[in-house]
């Protein structure tokens, strides 16, 4: 059960996330950084059309601005604790409607909702309520904070990593801050056009966060 007393439940939950071959997600001060080669990218958006709803975090919606595109996918998730989103992001251009989990918000406005998680936000909480609403898979493409959330929280039930062919310059964002050493972390490595996509076993992530 969560804190509050409700019975925990929540989506399936896919992590994908794309790294330089020295670790880092972005390049200096997270500039946005074209990691992914054009069949992985073909990838995600298969991965896209097989869930309910898309995640990403507040930060990740400030740098990135994604189109979150899919042909099939009904809902987008915004994690963003104050609820307050800019409304010409390119996220609400997506067809289907837009969750916004913050901690205090809860209404319906048109194709939006906010809902409420707790202060600070309780992604037990939050994800207990997303399942309520019918979402059974969710695909989560971070960033990094959001990310290491879920893995520590042990929320992840699959874990993607693709390795691209190119290297970033010093000054940018990391994919783990690991502390502990872990080992038989891969599940499955598969060299493909552009680099390496590797599953991960989410668990043993968690362990070393």
């Amino acid at each position: 059960m969560t804190d509050n007393g409700m019975v925990e439940r929540r989506p399936h939950i896919i992590l994908n996330m794309a790294q330089s071959i020295n670790g880092y997600i972005s390049g200096k001060d997270g500039e946005r950084v074209q990691i992914s080669s054009d069949l992985d990218s073909k990838r995600v958006l298969d991965l896209r059309n097989g869930v309910d709803a898309i995640m990403i975090g507040g930060n990740t919606l400030k740098t990135d601005n994604p189109f979150l595109k899919s042909d099939n996918c009904r809902f987008r998730i915004v994690l963003k604790s104050d609820g307050i989103l800019d409304m010409d992001s390119n996220v609400f251009k997506s067809a289907g409607t837009v969750i916004i989990v913050n901690e205090s918000k809860e209404k319906t406005h048109g194709n939006t909702t906010w809902i409420s998680a707790g202060k600070p936000v309780d992604l037990k909480i939050a994800m207990n309520k997303i399942y309520s609403m019918g979402i059974r898979r969710v695909l989560l493409e971070g960033g990094k904070k959001t990310a290491m959330n879920f893995l520590r929280g042990r929320m992840v039930d699959e874990m993607y990593l693709f390795i691209g062919n190119i290297f970033i310059e010093e000054g940018g964002i990391k994919m783990l801050d690991n502390s502990k050493r872990t080992k038989e972390v891969i599940v499955n490595a598969e060299i493909m056009d552009g680099g390496i996509l590797l599953r991960l076993n989410p668990e043993k992530i968690g362990e070393a966060l």
